[in-house]
Formats: C-alpha cells, structure tokens, sequence
C-alpha cells in the first residue's frame, strides 16, 4: 500500500471509519467487451454515527462510563449526528486534487455500489451531486447519508473541475502523533497490526514522537540568529508549508493551529443533493 494512503487509512481508523484503500475501478468498452482499469481509488471510507474506539477497563462495557478511554472524533471531519458519512478520497503526497477519473458518473457510481444499502436515490443522481457540488445526501431506511469527494494533500489544492472537500495530510499526521502521545500508557504494550500506527507506536516509546517534534520545534523558533544572517525557509517555515487549504481568491493568510477542513471551489456546497425530493427541514 501506498504510504500516504496508509497514513490516511489508519487516521481514519481511529477516527471510526472502516475503510477500503487502493480500489481499483474497472470499466468495460467496445465490441467485444474489453476492460481497463479506470482509476485506482485511494480510499473508500464509511463511518455509522455512533462509531468509536473504545478500550474499556476492566468490567467495562456498555454504557460506557467515564473510566472506558473512548477516543474523540477529530472536529476537522465535520461530522454530522445521526448522519452516515462517507468519503471517497484521493491522497496525494503533494497539491491535493482528484484524479479526472472520479469526474465520470459511471467510475462514481461503481465506486458508490460498494456501499449500497437500498439508498431512496439512485446511484446516478447522488453520483451526479457528488461531481456538481463535491457533496451528495440521500437516505436508505430512514437513515441520513452524507457523501464526500475529497483530496488529501499538502499545500493549496489544484482547481480541475468542480468543488471538492480538502484535508491537510500533515494534519493527518499530527492527528496520530498527538493521539500516540495523549494515550501513550494505553497504547505502551499494544500490536496495531498497521504498519503506521505501529510505527508512530514505536517512535512514541522512543521518545520521538510528538513531545520529540515539539521540542525540536522550540529550538528552532528560540535559536538565535546573528544580524547579518540571512533567514532561509524550513521545515517549521508555514508560508512554504500551509497545513490550511488556500483558496486562490483568498489572501494568505498564517496557517492556523488547528487547520480546517474546506471545501475546494468558489462558492459553498448546497446542502441537499437532490434538489427536487431534499426535505431540506429534516437535516436542520
């Protein structure tokens, strides 16, 4: 597996996701039927409103009480109560942008049957709001659904088509790092069986993991600089690496502590995706 697609499958593990990474989408055309694969989709991600990670003490269980360690949802997500919530993503180790491919209603709609679950609109018509907008809602058995296309990336995303949703993936990484070391006695004997997150595991006991990279941090900001010393960009340097998503009719501005979620295009997604059967009341 890629390694940035790892990353963002194990944040969004933590974040109560379940996840189908590096999908390949297979098409068929002409006479006789010959198949090419479309695109390979980096993440599949669905998460059910009530999901967690739980590490219930001993005697635990449900109701959760206020001694079970349950891991909170990172606000970045904007997730939404009683919504199911879905993401189809593209990861890249640079700009964030979606491959042209999840612009094509039938690669979409393959993509999307994946989850199916009887949903009250057709796959069509949720995957023609998900290209239009970046953002498509449905229902299926009266449960509310939410989906997502979505670009994880550093730096500002690359406008190619229409709106969709952008996460810093360096955010992503500090997520872990932070989580690691918020937990660090409950995780000490733990086996992940991922490969970055036991990795991330291993640096922590280390001693190199997020307190490690705040303290290099410190020095850099405190060392210092002699008059006639030129000041070149680095690592720690937020103008050469924005963790925000910068829109390009918006001045830069630092990047904030807590980086947000947007939405990459010109105005915001409506919030309906089917306008002419959205119950626009029952989302409120």
């Amino acid at each position: 597996m890629d390694t940035a697609v790892a990353l963002v499958a194990a944040y969004l593990h933590f974040n109560g996701y379940i996840s189908i990474p590096e999908q390949p989408i297979l098409v068929g055309e002409g006479q006789p039927w010959k198949y090419h694969t479309a695109t390979d989709l980096d993440i599949l991600a669905v998460r059910f409103p009530h999901a967690a990670i739980i590490v219930p003490r001993d005697g635990g269980g449900p109701p959760w009480e206020d001694d079970d360690l349950k891991l909170e949802a990172d606000p970045l997500l904007d997730l939404q109560e009683g919504v199911v919530d879905v993401l189809v993503a593209e990861v890249k180790e640079g700009r964030p942008r979606l491959n042209e491919a999840l612009r094509d209603p039938v690669v979409l709609q393959a993509a999307l049957a994946r989850l199916d679950a009887g949903f009250d609109d057709p796959l069509e018509r949720v995957a023609a709001a998900l290209i239009e907008r970046g953002e498509a809602r449905t229902e299926a058995g009266g449960r509310k659904w939410r989906f997502r296309l979505a670009a994880f990336g550093d730096g500002s995303p690359v406008q190619e088509g229409g709106p969709f949703h952008v996460f810093s993936l360096r955010h992503v990484a500090l997520f872990l790092m932070r989580t690691m070391a918020e937990h660090h006695k409950v995780w000490r004997d733990a086996q992940f069986g991922d490969t970055v997150l036991d990795l991330l595991h291993l640096l922590d006991k280390l001693g190199l993991g997020l307190k490690w990279v705040q303290a290099q941090r410190r020095k850099v900001d405190e060392a210092p600089v002699a008059a006639d010393t030129p000041l070149a960009p680095d690592a720690w340097n937020d103008d050469t690496r924005p963790d925000t998503v910068l829109h390009p009719h918006l001045e830069v501005e630092p990047a904030a502590t807590e980086p947000s979620s947007e939405l990459a295009a010109t105005e915001p997604a409506p919030e309906s995706a089917v306008e002419e059967e959205a119950d626009t009341e029952a989302w409120e």
